[in-house]
This record gives structure tokens, C-alpha cells and sequence, in this order.
């Protein structure tokens, strides 16, 4: 993915960057280009003597005490003066003594990169082979892509001139970037990302930078080939980074990956696992490899299995095997590096496309010519381009196998009708005759009910009524009763006799004699049974 002006990562990074204005020579592009060959071959100049005895005495003497920010000032001097490759070996030394090994390795492994890097004493080589045999924390790498011959500085520290042997090798974060050249200079920040490779392309003339994050590879050992060797192990995994780089492809530690998703650990050996990892470290390679190694009379046999899998495509995009026999370890290492190339040529730029599948009824399950599950229509399905077949299953439907062909970038709809497994009905008049009904049960009659007939109602009604009148008639009558010789309020006279007294009693007891008969009338009507049942 590729966005201009700093797309880096799905997010926008500032570009800056300090030009040096100055005035345009009038000399052609091929004058140009001649005058930075011309550069860069002044930097790299042979005859230098910035880096005789005395200056490296004065070196060593300022690395034993510790002064390690004069010895980077001193050198990085030196090295605006001469880009000779030995400077970038002492660079190397003072970082991997101020414990900066990621710095360190970047130097040293530019400084046995670089073709013109004079013939060294063995234990020059071997000091700067040293450092790079440490186990590498976590880094990224950088490519820079411009016209020759400008100073690479990174974060105020020269470290090269281009063209770079090797991309740069850095620890992940923010870093400040720029290209000094005779009459300019570009800027720019850049975020490196541990386990990527980003590549930062300078237009010269409009000042403009673009950055390309590549696509990553993990590589994941087989338990087997975890268990050889530290310094075998090593050599066998650099194979992979270099034949990496050709392919513009970052390798990504494993130890980085699994940092970032410990939840895949105990399942490397699962291919659906290791895919798992790629995509949470948003990788879109992984190799799977094995190495075994045999101990035969005449010498050691190297037998190579490797599987490149991508993280969209459930299908194995390439797989190599090669072997030697007897061999030396540097000589199974060039095998596996053979191997490596083909593995990635053929596959990397493998091209791809999607079906999309569906079913009437949807839910069937999918599986490929091999039988694993892709899911459950509808789905879309990223597949390599070419011909493929897919089989459709559905308890209660009969099975369905297709085939189809996918282009380059396409998207391929498949939609497939399955049949029902139930066997149809068969026709009417095959059909044996229903059974005839059950006779209905005989008819048992009941005999007819003995006793009395219900009350009629209205005698109910009529009953009920008179005991309430009764009752009502009961109370108003022993009220007067009880009024009898009262006296009625007011009027009173001054000495407290009652002039006026009710003579309530005769009436109020008629009343009352009343509606005690009443309420017994009312209370027989209820009471007497209905007439007998004929």
C-alpha cells in the first residue's frame, strides 16, 4: 500500500523536511547524475587518512572511558569528511559498547556489506561478526530510495551514503531522517515499526516523499528445527532475511510476533493457528519450515520442507522441498537459500480472487476438494486464481459439488439450489385406501334423575325480598321502642322538666310485630322444597 505524502500504517505521519535553498545549477540530468557518482565516490575515497593509527588509538582510548558521546561526535566527523566503510565498523564498536545493539548490528552488518570495504585484519571481521551472532531485540528496517550519494543522517548521527548495501536497521519508534547532498538537504520524520520493512522513496525535484510499508513474513520453525543448534539456527534464518530482502519482503522475528500475541503459542504447529498470528501482527506471509539433519558415514545429509502460507487464502500458496548430502552447514544453508527463493517467487506474487457463495436454504456448510470447512453460505471466499472445487452439505439435502474458475482480482458469485433427500409422496391413485372410520359407540341412555325439582326462582326472589323488608321493618319498629318516654329536643323549661316525651312504644312495636311476620313469610317461601320429580 502505497500513499503519498506519509501514509504510513493506516495513519497520516507529518512530513518535514529542510531544504537548503540555493541557486539551480544549469547542468543537465546527466550532468547531475554525474556529479553525485562524483560525490559519492569522493566520500568513499580509498586514500583516506582519517582513519590511521593515531586517530584510531584515540578512538579506543576515548571508548575505554566511557565517553561514548565524544567518540560518536569524533567518527560521525570523520565520516562527513570521508564515508570511509571502516569508520562505520568503529561507529558499530562505540554503539555496541554504550549498549545500543540494534545500532550496532545495523553498522556492522552495512560495514561486511559494503563492496568497497578494504581487506580487513581477520579479527576485524570477526569482532563485527560478533556482534551481529547477539540475539537481535526488536527492530524494523528501513530502504531508502533517492539519488546517490547523499549523507544518510538519522537522528544527528551519520550512518551511511547512498546507495545503502543493506536497508536500514533501527529500533521501532519515531526517528528523524535526512539526505544531505552537496547543494540541499531533505527532512523528514519516519515511524519504524518493529518486525516492517518500510521503504521512503525522495522525489528531488518536488521535495515530495512517499512511504511503502511492505508486506511482512514469519517465519515459524518446527519444533525439530527449534531444538538445533543457537549458531545453526542462526545461520539458517539469515538465509531467509537475505532472500527476503530481494523479494522487498520484511521478516518479522518470531519472538516479536508472539510479543505481540502470546495466545498463539502452544499451537505454531496448527496452520490455522499460524495464520491466527499473521493477521494479529498484521502480517500477510508465513513460512513454515522444517529442518532435519542425518549423520551418515560419509557426512552430515540436510533435508529442507517449507510451506508458504498467506493470510487470506486457507490453500498453501507454494511449497518447496530441496536436500544435500553430504554437505557442510554452509552448504545446506545455500540449499535452503535455494529453496527459500523458489518458495517466494512462486508464491508471493501468486494472484488472487474471491467467490461468493450462496444457497437456497442458506446455512450449508463448504468445504474445499481436500475437505476443509470454509464456512457456511453465504460466504465470500478469497481463493488463488485458477479453477477450484467446492463441495455444499446440508442435513436434509442432497450434497452438491461445483466447480468454478477465478480470475485476477475477481469476484465470482456461485449460488446453488439444493434438493431435498426426503422421498416425495407417492400419487393418489397409488395410494392404498384409508382405513374406515370406527363405528360410533351405541348410545347408552341415562336414566332419568330422581327427587325434587329445583325451587322456582321466582319463589326464591319473592322470599329473599320479604325477609329483607322484614328485617327493615324489624329495626324502624324497635327503634320507637326505645325512643318511649324520651324527651323530644327541644323545647326545655328553666327548672330541667321535659314538657313534650315520645309515646312511641304501641306503634313502633305494631311496626316491629310486622315485620317479624314478614321476615318468617319470606324465610318459609325459601325454605319449602321444590314439587316432587314425576
Amino acid at each position: 500500500m502505497v500513499l503519498w505524502l506519509c501514509l504510513l500504517l493506516g495513519g497520516l505521519w507529518p512530513l518535514e523536511q529542510a531544504l537548503a535553498r540555493s541557486h539551480r545549477s544549469s547542468r543537465s540530468a546527466e550532468d547531475g547524475s554525474s556529479a553525485s557518482k562524483s560525490k559519492s565516490k569522493s566520500r568513499r575515497s580509498k586514500d583516506a587518512k582519517v582513519l590511521d593509527a593515531a586517530f584510531v588509538d584515540r578512538i579506543n582510548a576515548i571508548i575505554a572511558s566511557r565517553d561514548f558521546a565524544a567518540a560518536t561526535r569524533q567518527l560521525g566527523d570523520a565520516y562527513r569528511r570521508d564515508a570511509d566503510p571502516g569508520t562505520l565498523f568503529h561507529l558499530g564498536r562505540v554503539a555496541a559498547a554504550e549498549g545500543k545493539l540494534v545500532e550496532a548490528q545495523d553498522l556492522m552488518r552495512r560495514y561486511l556489506a559494503d563492496p568497497e570495504r578494504m581487506q580487513d585484519a581477520p579479527q576485524t571481521t570477526e569482532e563485527a561478526q560478533k556482534v551481529l551472532r547477539q540475539a537481535r531485540p526488536p527492530a524494523g528496517e528501513l530502504s531508502l530510495l533517492a539519488d546517490p550519494g547523499a549523507l544518510v543522517v538519522i537522528d544527528d548521527r551519520p550512518i551511511g551514503v547512498l546507495p545503502l548495501p543493506l536497508p536500514l536497521l533501527l529500533p521501532g519508534g519515531l526517528h528523524n531522517l535526512s539526505l544531505e547532498y552537496a547543494s540541499k538537504k531533505l527532512a523528514s520524520p519516519v515511524q519504524v515499526v518493529n518486525g516492517r520493512l518500510i521503504e521512503m522513496r525522495f522525489n528531488a525535484t518536488s521535495s515530495a516523499v512517499v512511504f511503502t510499508v511492505r508486506p511482512a513474513l514469519i517465519v515459524v520453525p518446527s519444533p525439530s528445527t527449534r531444538s538445533l543448534p543457537d549458531a545453526t539456527q542462526r545461520n539458517l534464518s539469515e538465509q531467509f532475511e537475505q532472500v527476503a530482502l530481494t523479494e522487498r519482503l520484511a521478516v518479522m522475528p518470531l519472538d516479536v510476533a508472539l510479543a505481540a500475541a502470546p495466545k498463539h503459542k502452544d499451537c505454531l504447529d496448527q496452520a490455522g493457528c499460524q495464520r491466527d498470528l499473521a493477521r494479529d501482527n498484521k502480517a500477510e506471509f508465513i513460512v513454515s519450515y522444517k529442518a532435519q539433519s542425518k549423520e551418515a558415514p560419509t557426512g552430515q545429509s540436510w533435508q529442507f520442507d517449507l510451506t508458504l502460507l498467506h493470510t487470506a487464502v486457507s490453500e498453501p500458496a507454494a511449497s518447496a522441498s530441496k536436500g544435500c548430502g553430504p554437505c557442510t552447514l554452509d552448504q545446506a544453508a545455500s540449499t535452503l537459500k535455494e529453496a527459500i527463493a523458489q518458495l517466494l517467487q512462486e508464491g508471493v506474487r501468486r494472484k488472487r480472487g474471491t467467490i461468493e457463495l450462496s444457497s437456497e436454504p442458506q446455512g450449508a456448510e463448504v468445504r474445499t476438494a481436500s475437505g476443509e470447512v470454509l464456512g457456511k453460505t453465504p460466504l465470500a471466499v478469497t481463493v488463488w486464481e485458477g479453477s477450484h472445487d467446492v463441495a455444499l452439505a446440508l442435513p436434509g439435502y442432497s450434497p452438491e459439488k461445483r466447480s468454478i474458475r477465478v480470475g485476477e482480482n475477481k469476484r465470482v458469485p456461485l449460488s446453488v439450489s439444493l434438493q431435498s433427500d426426503t422421498p416425495e409422496p407417492a400419487p393418489a391413485a397409488l395410494r392404498p385406501p384409508p382405513p374406515p372410520p370406527p363405528p360410533p359407540p351405541p348410545l347408552v341412555e341415562k336414566a332419568p334423575p330422581k327427587g325434587r325439582e329445583p325451587r322456582p326462582t321466582w319463589r326464591i326472589a319473592t322470599g329473599i325480598t320479604a325477609m329483607g323488608l322484614g328485617l327493615g321493618l324489624v329495626g324502624f319498629g324497635l327503634s320507637g321502642v326505645l325512643l318511649e318516654d324520651q324527651c323530644v329536643r327541644p323545647p326545655l323549661v328553666s327548672n330541667g322538666t321535659c314538657r313534650v316525651v315520645y309515646n312511641s312504644a304501641p306503634t313502633g312495636g305494631g311496626i316491629m310485630l310486622g315485620g317479624v311476620a314478614l321476615t318468617l313469610a319470606g324465610v318459609i317461601l325459601v325454605a319449602i322444597p321444590g314439587p316432587r320429580r314425576k
